[in-house]
């Protein structure tokens, strides 16, 4: 637009191209968001819009007639692409014609709602494959079912701060429904000490779900339907906010738990600070990882022993950061006691934010001696706080190391 003074030709090029942003930058211009928006609307003539994006959460500055029209006008135009944000206490309400689009293949939201119910209106998205909704907050319990089911071909669903949890209402009982979602990502912080509201619950029912990501701190609340069998990868970002440190071994307990009743795994990460995981070799043993073939974490070195032993079959392990002591990690173990992946599959062990330390080094020994079919070991040093020296020094105790695969290398830097 800003070119189009330069030639003729180029004046009215602008209204030809099918991808409508309004960004925060617009906001303080004196002609305002409303004139802004409603002037490159009228003007612009592409009867195709791939994507219409629209963030107002400061300003307010539109009405909600207007913001209708807008939508209607895209929608009108067969969009595919919707980005809409609006302020937390606005609760904009989306017109009816919205939950009737043919040609959406993607949806954002912040903040906003209005899910018809079964007297207001149908709901039927035929093309929809991605959807994110943030804050949404109108009757979830009912709605949110009712808004999957109209959408047959939904791959790709994320939920964060559904129920409005800002502002204290109960989330209820959130039931995740559909034959047709693939990846999921759930965001949900319960703030009580007490793990959530007793009446708050997530339901999973997805029988094609492959890739779940869930963030909350009560992992009790989260129940999997048996028939969700084809969950390969599993993503816990372990969240404490809000909860004291007496209450960290119960969550952590949960989150095993959880874990153990998705059998079919085959990748974890488990994403959270390094003093979070303490303790896990605590936990039952009865937990079992059978199908785990990769494992991603930010680990207590002295929880690693008991977590490969849960763990048959793991093949590549990652590790974020590690702390604490590994009591006689430079001993091998017998073949009885030994752990089946580290006799039997595991080829593959990344380190990250190696510091140099004895325990870490000690870490390193352990994994070293006691893999019998280790093919590859990568460390990569902290780069800010350790030393040239340290790094060297690291490298050489690390060369003597005992190695119980004679096929495997050793990557530092």
């Amino acid at each position: 637009m800003a070119t189009s003074i330069l030639a003729t030709r180029w004046r009215f090029l602008w209204t030809y191209v099918p991808i409508i942003v309004f960004g925060c930058d617009i906001f303080n211009s004196r002609m305002g968001l409303t004139n802004i928006v409603n002037s490159v609307i009228q003007q612009h003539k592409l009867q195709r819009i791939n994507l219409f994006q629209l963030f107002d959460e400061t300003y307010n500055d539109c009405s909600e007639y207007e913001l209708d029209s807008w939508i209607t006008t895209d929608i009108d135009r067969n969009v595919q692409l919707i980005n809409l944000g609006f302020d937390l206490f606005r609760k904009y309400k989306l017109p009816q014609c919205f939950f009737t689009c043919k040609t959406l293949v993607g949806v954002t939201l912040y903040h906003c709602g209005g899910i018809p119910s079964g007297s207001s209106g149908a709901i039927y998205m035929p093309n929809l494959k991605n959807l994110l909704l943030y804050g949404f907050y109108y009757e979830v319990e009912e709605a949110l079912p009712r808004f999957l089911s109209g959408c047959p071909v939904l791959e790709d669903l994320t939920l964060i701060r559904i129920g409005d949890i800002w502002i204290g209402d109960i989330l209820g009982c959130l039931n995740i429904s559909s034959p047709s979602i693939k990846r999921l990502k759930v965001d949900i912080p319960f703030e009580s000490s007490d793990f959530g509201h007793p009446q708050d619950m997530v339901i999973i029912n997805a029988p094609a779900l492959e890739h779940l990501d869930v963030c909350v701190c009560s992992y009790e609340h989260v129940s999997i339907s048996s028939k969700t069998t084809s969950i390969v990868e599993v993503i816990i970002q372990f969240d404490q906010y809000g909860l004291d440190a007496r209450d960290y071994f119960y969550t952590r307990r949960q989150v095993l738990k959880f874990l153990n009743s998705v059998r079919s795994i085959k990748r974890v990460k488990l994403l959270g600070q390094v003093e979070e995981f303490t303790g896990f070799g605590e936990v039952d043993s009865y937990v079992k990882f059978n199908n785990l073939v990769k494992l991603e974490l930010t680990v207590d070195w002295q929880f690693l022993p008991s977590f490969l032993e849960r763990a048959d079959k793991l093949e590549v392990l990652i590790i974020r950061e590690g702390y604490k002591c590994l009591k006689n990690g430079m001993e091998p173990i017998e073949n009885e006691n030994q752990s089946p992946c580290l006799l039997n599959s595991l080829k593959t062990v990344t380190i990250h934010e190696f510091g140099c330390t004895e325990q870490e080094l000690n870490a390193v020994g352990y994994i070293l001696t006691n893999s019998r079919v280790l093919k590859r070991m990568e460390i990569y040093s902290r780069q800010n706080d350790t030393s040239l020296g340290e790094k060297f020094d690291a490298l050489q105790k690390i060369s003597f190391f005992r190695r119980g695969s004679r096929e495997c290398e050793v990557a530092f830097s």
